[in-house]
């Protein structure tokens, strides 16, 4: 009886050992996996990190070069208005020349009607008729 005891016993200490050998396999390839599914997610976060600092990259690169253009655009911007006020002065300088030129034409018109009333004075005065010098005087 011991024997089949002992044997019984060894039987049993066999499919104990050997469940204990399967649920430990079974636990090393769980471990095995999950060990494989941390490095992939390890190498996901970093590639999604590398990504994530190549786009940050570019924002800040875009910001600059954002801010650059708003600058050029504030410096045409000051530019135009500086222009439009240059014509605005220059559109004044052109009216009141103009006006100028049109008072000086009409002094000019003046002046060559007393010029020609002198001159008939003139010839009236040569030809001794001083009813013709008097009037063209007047004129």
């Amino acid at each position: 009886m011991n024997r089949r005891l002992a044997l019984a016993a060894g039987l049993i200490a066999v499919f104990a050992i050997a469940a204990t050998a399967w649920h430990l396999s079974t636990a090393w390839n769980d471990r095995s996996a999950a060990v494989r599914a941390l490095t992939l997610m390890r190498e996901r976060v970093a590639d999604r990190a590398a990504r994530l600092e190549t786009a940050s990259a570019r924002l800040r690169q875009d910001q600059v070069e954002a801010r650059r253009v708003r600058a050029v655009r504030d410096a045409a911007q000051v530019s135009l208005d500086l222009r439009r006020v240059q014509l605005a002065s220059t559109t004044t300088d052109r009216d009141q020349s103009a006006q100028v030129r049109d008072a000086k034409n009409a002094e000019v018109v003046v002046v060559q009607q007393c010029l020609d009333g002198a001159g008939r004075a003139l010839d009236a005065l040569e030809r001794h008729d001083p009813v013709a010098t008097t009037a063209a005087l007047q004129s």
